[in-house]
Protein backbone atom coordinates (compact mmCIF):
# COMPACT_ATOMS: atom_id res chain seq x y z
CA UNK A 1 0.00 0.00 0.00
CA UNK A 2 1.24 3.52 -0.77
CA UNK A 3 3.01 4.93 2.33
CA UNK A 4 1.21 8.29 2.18
CA UNK A 5 -2.11 6.46 1.98
CA UNK A 6 -1.13 4.24 4.93
CA UNK A 7 -0.29 7.28 7.08
CA UNK A 8 -3.60 8.89 6.12
CA UNK A 9 -5.39 5.73 7.25
CA UNK A 10 -3.41 5.67 10.50
CA UNK A 11 -4.45 9.24 11.29
CA UNK A 12 -8.10 8.37 10.64
CA UNK A 13 -7.90 5.20 12.73
CA UNK A 14 -6.19 7.12 15.54
CA UNK A 15 -9.54 8.84 16.05
CA UNK A 16 -11.75 5.85 15.32
CA UNK A 17 -10.15 3.22 17.55
CA UNK A 18 -7.62 5.08 19.62
CA UNK A 19 -5.43 4.77 17.61
CA UNK A 20 10.35 4.33 9.35
CA UNK A 21 13.41 2.82 10.45
CA UNK A 22 16.22 3.45 12.86
CA UNK A 23 16.62 5.48 16.04
CA UNK A 24 18.61 8.72 15.85
CA UNK A 25 19.83 10.67 18.87
CA UNK A 26 19.61 14.42 18.37
CA UNK A 27 22.63 16.69 18.51
CA UNK A 28 23.42 18.73 21.61
CA UNK A 29 22.65 22.42 21.00
CA UNK A 30 21.71 25.40 23.14
CA UNK A 31 18.14 25.24 21.84
CA UNK A 32 17.64 21.52 22.43
CA UNK A 33 19.11 19.58 25.33
CA UNK A 34 20.94 16.38 24.51
CA UNK A 35 20.11 13.09 26.16
CA UNK A 36 22.96 13.66 28.63
CA UNK A 37 22.17 17.27 29.53
CA UNK A 38 21.10 18.00 33.13
CA UNK A 39 17.40 18.55 33.74
CA UNK A 40 16.45 22.21 33.93
CA UNK A 41 13.30 22.90 35.97
CA UNK A 42 10.95 25.52 34.60
CA UNK A 43 9.62 26.50 38.04
CA UNK A 44 10.83 26.44 41.62
CA UNK A 45 7.59 26.90 43.60
CA UNK A 46 7.33 23.28 44.73
CA UNK A 47 4.60 22.62 42.19
CA UNK A 48 6.77 22.54 39.08
CA UNK A 49 5.47 20.56 36.16
CA UNK A 50 8.62 19.79 34.24
CA UNK A 51 12.20 20.48 33.39
CA UNK A 52 13.63 19.57 29.99
CA UNK A 53 16.03 16.62 29.98
CA UNK A 54 16.52 15.60 26.36
CA UNK A 55 14.86 13.99 23.38
CA UNK A 56 15.25 11.11 20.95
CA UNK A 57 14.13 10.86 17.34
CA UNK A 58 12.22 7.59 16.87
CA UNK A 59 12.33 7.64 13.08
CA UNK A 60 8.61 6.93 12.63
CA UNK A 61 5.49 9.10 12.53
CA UNK A 62 2.66 8.68 15.06
CA UNK A 63 4.15 6.18 17.55
CA UNK A 64 1.24 4.33 19.11
CA UNK A 65 2.25 3.67 22.72
CA UNK A 66 4.87 3.87 25.45
CA UNK A 67 5.07 1.34 28.28
CA UNK A 68 7.52 1.44 31.22
CA UNK A 69 6.87 -1.85 33.05
CA UNK A 70 6.77 -1.69 36.85
CA UNK A 71 8.65 -5.01 36.96
CA UNK A 72 12.00 -5.87 38.52
CA UNK A 73 14.73 -5.49 35.93
CA UNK A 74 12.53 -3.45 33.55
CA UNK A 75 11.82 -0.14 35.32
CA UNK A 76 14.68 1.58 33.50
CA UNK A 77 13.36 0.73 30.04
CA UNK A 78 10.61 2.27 27.93
CA UNK A 79 9.08 0.05 25.26
CA UNK A 80 7.74 2.19 22.43
CA UNK A 81 5.32 0.73 19.90
CA UNK A 82 5.67 2.21 16.44
CA UNK A 83 2.49 2.21 14.37
CA UNK A 84 4.09 2.06 10.93
CA UNK A 85 5.93 -0.17 10.53
CA UNK A 86 4.69 -2.27 13.49
CA UNK A 87 7.84 -2.34 15.61
CA UNK A 88 8.65 -2.42 19.33
CA UNK A 89 11.62 -0.26 20.36
CA UNK A 90 13.22 -0.63 23.83
CA UNK A 91 14.86 2.58 25.14
CA UNK A 92 17.27 2.82 28.08
CA UNK A 93 15.85 5.65 30.21
CA UNK A 94 19.19 6.32 31.88
CA UNK A 95 20.72 7.67 28.69
CA UNK A 96 17.89 7.86 26.10
CA UNK A 97 19.62 5.38 23.85
CA UNK A 98 18.54 2.07 22.36
CA UNK A 99 18.54 -0.55 25.13
CA UNK A 100 21.44 -2.99 25.30
CA UNK A 101 19.46 -5.19 27.69
CA UNK A 102 16.35 -5.87 25.61
CA UNK A 103 15.74 -6.57 21.95
CA UNK A 104 13.45 -4.71 19.59
CA UNK A 105 10.74 -6.60 17.77
CA UNK A 106 10.15 -6.16 14.04
CA UNK A 107 6.83 -7.56 12.84
CA UNK A 108 7.74 -6.85 9.24
CA UNK A 109 9.20 -10.36 9.15
CA UNK A 110 5.83 -11.96 9.94
CA UNK A 111 3.07 -12.69 7.41
CA UNK A 112 0.72 -9.73 7.09
CA UNK A 113 -2.52 -10.37 8.98
CA UNK A 114 -4.16 -7.37 7.36
CA UNK A 115 -3.29 -4.64 4.89
CA UNK A 116 -4.29 -2.25 7.70
CA UNK A 117 -2.13 -3.92 10.35
CA UNK A 118 -0.39 -1.37 12.56
CA UNK A 119 1.31 -1.29 15.95
CA UNK A 120 -1.01 -0.65 18.92
CA UNK A 121 0.72 -1.37 22.25
CA UNK A 122 2.49 -3.81 24.54
CA UNK A 123 2.17 -5.65 27.86
CA UNK A 124 4.80 -7.36 29.98
CA UNK A 125 4.78 -10.07 32.63
CA UNK A 126 8.56 -10.39 33.15
CA UNK A 127 11.88 -9.69 31.38
CA UNK A 128 11.28 -12.89 29.39
CA UNK A 129 7.52 -12.57 28.75
CA UNK A 130 6.05 -9.81 26.64
CA UNK A 131 3.19 -9.15 24.23
CA UNK A 132 3.08 -6.85 21.24
CA UNK A 133 -0.37 -5.95 19.96
CA UNK A 134 -1.18 -4.84 16.45
CA UNK A 135 -4.52 -4.03 14.90
CA UNK A 136 -4.95 -7.61 13.69
CA UNK A 137 -2.54 -9.81 15.65
CA UNK A 138 -1.02 -10.61 19.04
CA UNK A 139 2.64 -11.60 19.37
CA UNK A 140 4.05 -13.38 22.44
CA UNK A 141 7.83 -12.97 22.70
CA UNK A 142 10.88 -12.96 24.92
CA UNK A 143 12.09 -9.33 25.36
CA UNK A 144 15.50 -10.45 26.62
CA UNK A 145 16.32 -12.71 23.68
CA UNK A 146 14.04 -11.12 21.08
CA UNK A 147 12.61 -14.55 20.22
CA UNK A 148 9.04 -14.61 18.94
CA UNK A 149 7.35 -17.49 20.74
CA UNK A 150 3.96 -17.36 19.02
CA UNK A 151 1.76 -15.06 16.95
CA UNK A 152 -2.02 -15.35 16.67
CA UNK A 153 -4.48 -13.69 14.34
CA UNK A 154 -7.12 -11.74 16.22
CA UNK A 155 -9.35 -11.57 13.14
CA UNK A 156 -9.95 -15.34 12.98
CA UNK A 157 -13.62 -16.12 12.40
CA UNK A 158 -15.78 -17.67 15.13
CA UNK A 159 -19.50 -18.17 15.62
CA UNK A 160 -21.35 -15.62 17.74
CA UNK A 161 -23.39 -16.97 20.65
CA UNK A 162 -25.91 -14.18 20.13
CA UNK A 163 -26.26 -11.23 17.72
CA UNK A 164 -24.00 -8.24 18.25
CA UNK A 165 -25.90 -4.96 18.06
CA UNK A 166 -24.75 -2.23 15.70
CA UNK A 167 -24.47 1.35 16.93
CA UNK A 168 -26.88 2.36 14.14
CA UNK A 169 -28.87 0.71 11.38
CA UNK A 170 -26.71 0.30 8.27
CA UNK A 171 -26.56 -1.70 5.06
CA UNK A 172 -23.54 -3.83 5.98
CA UNK A 173 -23.53 -6.15 2.96
CA UNK A 174 -24.70 -3.93 0.12
CA UNK A 175 -28.02 -5.74 -0.44
CA UNK A 176 -30.09 -2.59 0.09
CA UNK A 177 -31.45 -3.68 3.46
CA UNK A 178 -30.37 -2.06 6.70
CA UNK A 179 -29.19 -4.32 9.51
CA UNK A 180 -29.30 -3.58 13.24
CA UNK A 181 -27.04 -6.45 14.35
CA UNK A 182 -24.49 -9.02 13.18
CA UNK A 183 -24.91 -12.75 13.75
CA UNK A 184 -23.46 -16.12 12.75
CA UNK A 185 -19.82 -16.25 11.72
CA UNK A 186 -17.96 -13.16 12.85
CA UNK A 187 -14.47 -11.71 12.37
CA UNK A 188 -13.57 -9.11 15.02
CA UNK A 189 -11.52 -6.08 14.00
CA UNK A 190 -9.17 -3.41 15.31
CA UNK A 191 -7.56 -4.52 18.55
CA UNK A 192 -7.09 -1.73 21.09
CA UNK A 193 -5.37 -3.08 24.22
CA UNK A 194 -4.08 -6.25 25.89
CA UNK A 195 -3.62 -7.36 29.52
CA UNK A 196 -2.90 -10.69 31.22
CA UNK A 197 -4.42 -11.88 34.49
CA UNK A 198 -4.10 -15.36 36.03
CA UNK A 199 -2.68 -16.84 32.81
CA UNK A 200 -5.60 -15.52 30.82
CA UNK A 201 -5.03 -12.99 28.03
CA UNK A 202 -7.66 -10.32 27.36
CA UNK A 203 -7.68 -8.30 24.12
CA UNK A 204 -10.21 -5.51 23.50
CA UNK A 205 -11.63 -5.42 19.96
CA UNK A 206 -13.24 -2.18 18.75
CA UNK A 207 -15.10 -3.87 15.85
CA UNK A 208 -15.03 -1.03 13.34
CA UNK A 209 -15.96 -1.92 9.75
CA UNK A 210 -16.21 -0.26 6.35
CA UNK A 211 -19.08 -0.59 3.92
CA UNK A 212 -18.59 -0.99 0.17
CA UNK A 213 -19.14 2.76 -0.21
CA UNK A 214 -16.42 3.61 2.33
CA UNK A 215 -18.62 4.64 5.23
CA UNK A 216 -18.01 3.13 8.66
CA UNK A 217 -20.15 1.24 11.11
CA UNK A 218 -19.45 -0.31 14.48
CA UNK A 219 -20.62 -3.50 16.17
CA UNK A 220 -20.81 -3.99 19.93
CA UNK A 221 -17.33 -4.46 21.38
CA UNK A 222 -15.85 -7.72 22.62
CA UNK A 223 -12.85 -9.08 24.50
CA UNK A 224 -10.98 -11.96 22.86
CA UNK A 225 -9.70 -14.46 25.45
CA UNK A 226 -6.69 -16.78 25.27
CA UNK A 227 -5.10 -19.14 27.77
CA UNK A 228 -1.36 -18.69 28.38
CA UNK A 229 0.75 -21.83 28.85
CA UNK A 230 4.33 -22.58 29.92
CA UNK A 231 5.19 -24.46 26.72
CA UNK A 232 4.22 -24.48 23.07
CA UNK A 233 1.56 -23.79 22.02
CA UNK A 234 1.80 -20.87 24.45
CA UNK A 235 -1.50 -19.29 23.43
CA UNK A 236 -4.71 -21.23 22.89
CA UNK A 237 -8.27 -20.01 22.50
CA UNK A 238 -9.94 -20.02 25.92
CA UNK A 239 -12.97 -22.16 26.77
CA UNK A 240 -14.88 -18.88 26.78
CA UNK A 241 -13.44 -17.50 23.54
CA UNK A 242 -14.92 -14.02 23.83
CA UNK A 243 -16.96 -11.74 26.07
CA UNK A 244 -19.36 -9.05 24.95
CA UNK A 245 -18.79 -5.74 26.74
CA UNK A 246 -21.50 -3.28 27.72
CA UNK A 247 -20.78 -0.60 25.15
CA UNK A 248 -19.24 0.26 21.81
CA UNK A 249 -15.58 0.77 20.99
CA UNK A 250 -13.79 -0.89 23.95
CA UNK A 251 -10.33 0.63 24.10
CA UNK A 252 -8.17 0.82 27.25
CA UNK A 253 -7.85 -2.09 29.71
CA UNK A 254 -6.68 -1.56 33.31
CA UNK A 255 -5.98 -4.23 35.94
CA UNK A 256 -6.84 -2.76 39.34
CA UNK A 257 -4.94 -3.62 42.52
CA UNK A 258 -7.71 -6.04 43.55
CA UNK A 259 -7.40 -7.91 40.25
CA UNK A 260 -10.55 -6.68 38.52
CA UNK A 261 -10.36 -5.56 34.91
CA UNK A 262 -11.60 -2.02 34.16
CA UNK A 263 -12.71 -1.73 30.54
CA UNK A 264 -13.09 1.66 28.87
CA UNK A 265 -15.90 1.69 26.30
CA UNK A 266 -15.18 4.97 24.50
CA UNK A 267 -18.37 4.75 22.43
CA UNK A 268 -19.15 5.44 18.79
CA UNK A 269 -19.14 8.90 17.22
CA UNK A 270 -19.65 10.82 14.00
CA UNK A 271 -17.98 13.95 12.70
CA UNK A 272 -20.00 17.17 12.44
CA UNK A 273 -19.61 19.72 9.64
CA UNK A 274 -16.62 21.24 11.42
CA UNK A 275 -14.93 17.80 11.62
CA UNK A 276 -15.45 17.66 15.36
CA UNK A 277 -16.24 14.18 16.73
CA UNK A 278 -19.70 14.01 18.30
CA UNK A 279 -20.64 10.93 20.39
CA UNK A 280 -23.54 8.85 19.13
CA UNK A 281 -23.43 6.30 21.99
CA UNK A 282 -22.52 6.81 25.66
CA UNK A 283 -19.12 6.06 27.17
CA UNK A 284 -19.16 3.31 29.79
CA UNK A 285 -16.72 1.72 32.22
CA UNK A 286 -17.08 -2.00 32.98
CA UNK A 287 -15.57 -3.79 35.97
CA UNK A 288 -14.96 -7.44 35.13
CA UNK A 289 -14.06 -10.26 37.52
CA UNK A 290 -11.21 -11.99 35.68
CA UNK A 291 -11.82 -15.30 37.48
CA UNK A 292 -15.56 -15.71 36.96
CA UNK A 293 -15.56 -13.63 33.75
CA UNK A 294 -18.64 -11.77 34.93
CA UNK A 295 -19.28 -8.05 34.73
CA UNK A 296 -19.60 -6.84 38.32
CA UNK A 297 -20.85 -3.38 37.44
CA UNK A 298 -21.03 -0.93 34.57
CA UNK A 299 -20.77 2.84 34.98
CA UNK A 300 -22.51 4.98 32.35
CA UNK A 301 -20.43 8.15 32.01
CA UNK A 302 -22.84 9.71 29.50
CA UNK A 303 -22.12 11.24 26.09
CA UNK A 304 -18.69 12.45 27.16
CA UNK A 305 -16.44 10.78 24.59
CA UNK A 306 -13.91 9.01 26.80
CA UNK A 307 -10.48 8.94 25.23
CA UNK A 308 -8.95 5.81 23.73
CA UNK A 309 -6.27 4.98 26.30
CA UNK A 310 -6.59 3.04 29.56
CA UNK A 311 -7.49 4.87 32.75
CA UNK A 312 -4.63 6.62 34.55
CA UNK A 313 -4.44 4.83 37.89
CA UNK A 314 -3.76 6.13 41.41
CA UNK A 315 -3.38 2.69 43.00
CA UNK A 316 -3.17 3.71 46.67
CA UNK A 317 -6.62 5.30 46.61
CA UNK A 318 -7.95 3.06 43.80
CA UNK A 319 -8.87 6.15 41.82
CA UNK A 320 -8.96 6.37 38.04
CA UNK A 321 -8.64 9.41 35.77
CA UNK A 322 -9.55 9.69 32.11
CA UNK A 323 -10.10 12.47 29.59
CA UNK A 324 -12.28 13.23 26.60
CA UNK A 325 -11.47 12.92 22.91
CA UNK A 326 -13.57 15.98 22.06
CA UNK A 327 -13.36 18.48 24.94
CA UNK A 328 -10.90 19.94 27.44
CA UNK A 329 -12.34 17.86 30.30
CA UNK A 330 -11.07 15.13 32.61
CA UNK A 331 -13.01 12.79 34.88
CA UNK A 332 -12.20 11.10 38.19
CA UNK A 333 -13.68 7.71 39.16
CA UNK A 334 -13.76 5.86 42.47
CA UNK A 335 -12.92 2.36 41.25
CA UNK A 336 -13.99 0.76 44.54
CA UNK A 337 -17.56 2.01 44.31
CA UNK A 338 -17.51 2.53 40.51
CA UNK A 339 -18.92 6.01 40.93
CA UNK A 340 -17.77 9.35 39.58
CA UNK A 341 -15.87 11.73 41.85
CA UNK A 342 -15.71 14.28 39.05
CA UNK A 343 -18.19 13.33 36.33
CA UNK A 344 -20.10 14.95 33.48
CA UNK A 345 -21.72 17.50 35.81
CA UNK A 346 -18.45 18.62 37.46
CA UNK A 347 -15.46 17.69 35.29
CA UNK A 348 -11.90 18.84 35.77
CA UNK A 349 -11.32 21.52 33.12
CA UNK A 350 -8.01 22.12 31.41
CA UNK A 351 -7.80 25.89 31.22
CA UNK A 352 -11.01 27.69 30.29
CA UNK A 353 -14.41 26.01 30.59
CA UNK A 354 -15.07 26.31 26.88
CA UNK A 355 -15.75 22.98 25.22
CA UNK A 356 -13.25 23.44 22.40
CA UNK A 357 -11.84 20.38 20.69
CA UNK A 358 -8.60 19.46 22.42
CA UNK A 359 -8.46 15.65 22.28
CA UNK A 360 -6.87 14.42 25.48
CA UNK A 361 -4.61 11.72 24.07
CA UNK A 362 -3.29 10.21 27.32
CA UNK A 363 -2.92 10.68 31.09
CA UNK A 364 -0.48 9.27 33.65
CA UNK A 365 -0.17 9.34 37.44
CA UNK A 366 3.27 9.84 39.00
CA UNK A 367 4.50 7.02 41.23
CA UNK A 368 3.92 9.02 44.44
CA UNK A 369 0.28 9.57 43.47
CA UNK A 370 0.62 13.36 43.80
CA UNK A 371 0.65 14.48 40.15
CA UNK A 372 -1.54 13.70 37.15
CA UNK A 373 0.01 14.58 33.79
CA UNK A 374 -2.47 15.19 30.96
CA UNK A 375 -1.51 15.22 27.28
CA UNK A 376 -3.61 17.47 25.04
CA UNK A 377 -2.90 16.37 21.48
CA UNK A 378 -4.34 19.18 19.38
CA UNK A 379 -2.68 22.07 21.18
CA UNK A 380 0.53 20.13 21.88
CA UNK A 381 0.64 20.71 25.65
CA UNK A 382 1.08 18.78 28.88
CA UNK A 383 -1.05 19.95 31.81
CA UNK A 384 -0.47 19.05 35.45
CA UNK A 385 -3.19 18.35 38.03
CA UNK A 386 -2.38 18.33 41.76
CA UNK A 387 -3.78 15.07 43.13
CA UNK A 388 -2.69 15.98 46.66
CA UNK A 389 -5.53 18.53 46.74
CA UNK A 390 -9.06 17.10 46.85
CA UNK A 391 -10.18 19.86 44.47
CA UNK A 392 -7.73 18.63 41.79
CA UNK A 393 -6.46 22.09 40.81
CA UNK A 394 -4.43 22.67 37.66
CA UNK A 395 -0.78 23.58 38.14
CA UNK A 396 0.07 27.05 36.93
CA UNK A 397 2.81 25.74 34.64
CA UNK A 398 1.89 24.21 31.29
CA UNK A 399 4.48 22.36 29.25
CA UNK A 400 4.08 23.64 25.69
CA UNK A 401 5.77 21.64 22.91
CA UNK A 402 4.65 23.97 20.14
CA UNK A 403 7.53 24.93 17.86
CA UNK A 404 6.67 28.20 16.15
CA UNK A 405 9.51 27.81 13.66
CA UNK A 406 8.49 24.24 12.85
CA UNK A 407 4.67 24.07 12.80
CA UNK A 408 4.60 20.53 11.43
CA UNK A 409 5.95 19.21 14.74
CA UNK A 410 2.83 18.47 16.73
CA UNK A 411 0.71 16.15 18.83
CA UNK A 412 1.77 15.08 22.33
CA UNK A 413 0.79 11.72 23.75
CA UNK A 414 1.10 8.88 24.66
CA UNK A 415 2.95 9.55 27.93
CA UNK A 416 4.30 7.50 30.85
CA UNK A 417 5.94 8.05 34.24
CA UNK A 418 8.99 6.08 35.27
CA UNK A 419 8.17 3.79 38.24
CA UNK A 420 10.00 4.28 41.52
CA UNK A 421 11.16 7.06 43.83
CA UNK A 422 13.33 9.79 42.30
CA UNK A 423 16.63 10.17 44.08
CA UNK A 424 16.37 6.65 45.48
CA UNK A 425 15.53 4.41 42.54
CA UNK A 426 16.76 6.73 39.78
CA UNK A 427 17.84 10.27 38.99
CA UNK A 428 17.02 12.55 36.09
CA UNK A 429 13.80 12.60 34.06
CA UNK A 430 10.69 10.81 35.26
CA UNK A 431 8.05 11.74 32.64
CA UNK A 432 8.42 10.53 29.06
CA UNK A 433 6.32 12.00 26.29
CA UNK A 434 5.87 10.96 22.68
CA UNK A 435 5.39 13.70 20.11
CA UNK A 436 3.45 12.24 17.19
CA UNK A 437 5.01 14.10 14.29
CA UNK A 438 7.85 13.69 13.48
CA UNK A 439 7.95 10.92 16.11
CA UNK A 440 10.11 12.08 19.01
CA UNK A 441 10.51 10.89 22.60
CA UNK A 442 10.77 13.81 25.06
CA UNK A 443 12.14 13.43 28.59
CA UNK A 444 11.18 15.85 31.37
CA UNK A 445 11.52 16.11 35.14
CA UNK A 446 8.55 16.77 37.44
CA UNK A 447 10.16 16.73 40.88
Amino acid sequence: MNKIKRYSILIILFFFVGCGGGIITQENTEEQFSSTAPCKPVADDGKQLAGSCGSLNLGSLFPADIDIPNIDGMRDTAFITLAEPPYLVPIDLNNLQASLKFFGLDLGTLPKGSSLDFGVGSFFLSPTQGFLLTGASLVYFNPTSGQILQAVSLADVFKLKQPLLLSEAVDTDGDGDQEISLSGNFSPSFASDVVVSQNKVFVSMANLYFTATGTTYRAKGILRLYDLHDSSPYLTIAATPYLEVSGFNPTGLLLSKVGDLIITNSGDFKYDEGFKPVPTTPSLLDRLNTTTLTTLTSLNMGMVGLTFKKIAYAAEDNLGFIGSYMENKCYAIDLNAMTTVRGASNPIYLGSQQTQLQFISDMAVRADGELLAVASFNDNKIFGIDLGDANYPLLSEVLDFTETDNPGVTGVGPIAFRPGTPGTDFSGPDLFIIQASPGVLKAVQTY
